[in-house]
């Protein structure tokens, strides 16, 4: 299970910044879209515990609902962060499905499935991605022919 940091919303701010700077520069390097992710999944982190205050006063309640608006913008993000992601995966991958449909495979099209996938992991850098799984498995079935 995973430990959640303290309430911080000056960290949450950073991390939010880190992402938003991540995912406008994206197609600058492939790992760009994790590292955004990696940030607003931290900004969530730092509100995750941010809880409504027992004893309202304006300021505190005012900083709550700042605290909702940033952790609703990470949320955002993270889902359009993983839609994109699916995507890259989805344009890359295509170019493989004909060669994995041949019956017999030259050396060529073999390197070629191997530079697609060593590709695509620059885009899922972390085993717990789906893709990264998908990749793996992939690439193992590759090297059993």
């Amino acid at each position: 299970e995973k430990v959640l940091p303290p309430p911080n919303i000056s960290a949450a701010r950073k991390h939010c910044r880190e992402g938003e700077k991540y995912y406008h520069n994206r197609s600058k390097q492939p790992n760009r879209l994790h590292k955004a992710l990696t940030h607003y999944l931290q900004c969530q982190d730092h509100l995750a515990r941010f809880d409504k205050p027992q004893q309202p006063t304006p300021e505190n309640l005012a900083l709550y609902r700042q605290a909702q608006r940033i952790y609703q913008r990470a949320g955002d993000m993270i889902s359009r962060i993983e839609q994109k992601m699916d995507l890259i995966f989805q344009q890359k991958l295509r170019p493989t499905f004909r060669i994995w449909k041949k019956p017999h495979k030259t050396a060529a099209d073999i390197e070629t499935l191997k530079r697609i996938y060593k590709n695509l992991l620059l885009y899922f850098p972390e085993p717990f991605y789906p893709q990264h799984q998908r990749i793996s498995a992939l690439t193992k079935k590759l090297t059993q022919r």
